[in-house]
């Protein structure tokens, strides 16, 4: 800045003198920012560990939400009966009893009706049915089925026939059944050995004669 002053001065004409002991500063290129030395500062080095220690603060519990567990539901899908299918399943199995050929034969007492299945019966066993209702006077009545005509074979009327059989023969009678017969139901129905079991045991005809003479 006084270098540029005596420029200026010394062009006017005017003579500026500056003391020696004030030194005169030189703008040169040395002296930008860029070219000037840094200076350096000793500063002690603060190592930093590699793990630090940090502070851990409790979290509040309460501010954390809480899961709730579902409870598990076990679901047992049970198999639905479908009451057309029941329905039809006792249809056939009606059917399959009541298409084998069976026949029935009677013997009607005064105060009771011996009933006998003979589709199946042995030599011995149809000798023994017949000495059996020699031995009292009675009325002899049979139902065979299938019946002879074609329109009276609805295997789903066979239960209604076969009641309407007993109705007909044991009016306020007991019903003496001489061995197991599956397709026949009736409220006055007394199951006895068959005639096969009374050949076997010969005692058992005893009972059968006195709950005859009895009726």
């Amino acid at each position: 800045m006084i270098g540029q002053r005596r420029n200026i001065l010394a062009t006017m004409g005017v003579d500026v003198w500056i003391p020696r002991h004030v030194a005169v500063q030189k703008n040169t290129k040395s002296s930008l920012w860029r070219d000037q030395s840094v200076e350096q500062y000793d500063q002690p080095l603060i190592p930093i560990s590699a793990k630090e220690s940090v502070e851990h603060t409790p979290k509040d519990s309460s501010s954390e939400p809480i899961l709730v567990q579902p409870d598990v539901i076990e679901i047992v899908q049970q198999p639905i009966q479908n009451p057309v299918t029941k329905q039809h399943k006792t249809i056939d199995l009606e059917i399959s009893i009541t298409l084998s050929q069976f026949r029935l034969e009677a013997f009607v007492l005064r105060q009771s009706v011996l009933l006998v299945e003979t589709t199946t019966l042995s030599d011995a066993e149809r000798k023994l049915w017949t000495n059996i209702q020699s031995a009292l006077s009675g009325t002899y009545a049979e139902l065979n089925w299938p019946f002879p005509l074609l329109n009276f074979r609805d295997n789903r009327g066979v239960g209604a026939y076969v009641q309407g059989f007993l109705d007909a023969l044991t009016l306020d009678k007991k019903i003496l059944c001489l061995g197991q017969i599956e397709f026949v139901r009736h409220a006055q129905l007394m199951p006895l050995a068959s005639l096969a079991e009374m050949l076997e045991q010969p005692r058992l005809k005893k009972r059968l004669w006195t709950l005859m003479q009895s009726a």
